[in-house]
């Protein structure tokens, strides 16, 4: 089976961390649906977030390792990868808590408060980020009213500041409201998205039907785009390779002068 990404950059499946699986139970049945999607490789991202989870890189590892001992016990063919979903603020985003994808200290996931009022202020926190050496990955953008207002802003913090994206497979599955979709397919279309990962929580509407999703994204940024988005840039992650950024697509071409003449006397 092909699956649906070489590796789940974002997923809740550490038992009783955050609000993802609240027990083992629970962690095995999602990592059976993720298995049964192909999935081989999933980013282990629980919260840190001080004011609700704080969790921190000593607290997290351990964790990582025991329960993929616990998946390896029960022969779920499932790895798992250290990492971290990152609430980014002061209180929750600094060295001595956050933890890198794979423990790599290359790339972090990171998660933008919600509504953003202060863009520069975060924007001052992503460069913190960058000079320590590590890309952040910006968490589901979609969802974020400052980008769906105006793609531009997140246009500019991937193309001149180097932020890499996560989108949500789910949403493209139309497992979220309009403007959310919207959002989505417009900064795929415009070459904005790195990563596609599905953000499990539960077994609930975010694994379901990703087929579809995986059928949407290839119609939106074609074939090509759609591998990048969806094996090699994730692949890289773990080998050290370079993230590339996908080719925006071309809006599909205006007919001429002419053609548009004689398109309205037919419709005459």
């Amino acid at each position: 089976m092909d699956p649906l990404v070489a590796l789940d950059l974002h997923c809740h499946l550490l038992p009783g961390i955050d609000d993802g699986a609240k027990d083992i139970d629970e962690t095995f049945a999602l990592a059976n649906a993720l298995v049964d999607y192909g999935i081989t490789h999933v980013a282990a991202t629980s919260h840190i977030q001080a004011d609700l989870y704080p969790n921190t890189r000593a607290t997290l590892l351990p964790l990582v390792a025991s329960t993929q001992a616990a998946l390896d016990a029960q022969g779920i063919p499932l790895t798992l990868v250290p990492g971290a979903e990152v609430r980014l603020d002061l209180e929750s985003c600094n060295s001595r808590d956050w933890l890198t994808i794979g423990d790599r200290g290359a790339y972090m996931l990171v998660e933008l408060p919600p509504g953003i009022p202060l863009v520069e202020s975060l924007e001052a926190q992503l460069f913190s980020i960058q000079a320590a050496g590590i890309t952040p990955i910006i968490a589901h953008p979609e969802r974020q009213a400052v980008f769906q207002k105006d793609p531009a802003v997140l246009e500019r913090w991937v193309a001149e500041k180097g932020m890499l994206t996560q989108g949500t497979l789910c949403t493209l599955a139309g497992a979220a409201g309009e403007r959310t979709v919207a959002a989505l397919e417009t900064f795929l279309v415009r070459g904005l998205v790195h990563f596609m990962g599905t953000d499990a929580h539960h077994l609930d509407r975010r694994i379901r039907d990703l087929d579809l999703a995986v059928t949407r994204l290839e119609t939106l940024v074609g074939a090509e785009n759609a591998r990048l988005i969806r094996h090699e840039n994730p692949r890289a992650l773990l080998t050290g390779d370079p993230v590339r950024r996908p080719t925006p697509v071309a809006p599909p071409a205006q007919p001429g002068l002419v053609k548009r003449l004689l398109a309205s006397l037919r419709l005459a």
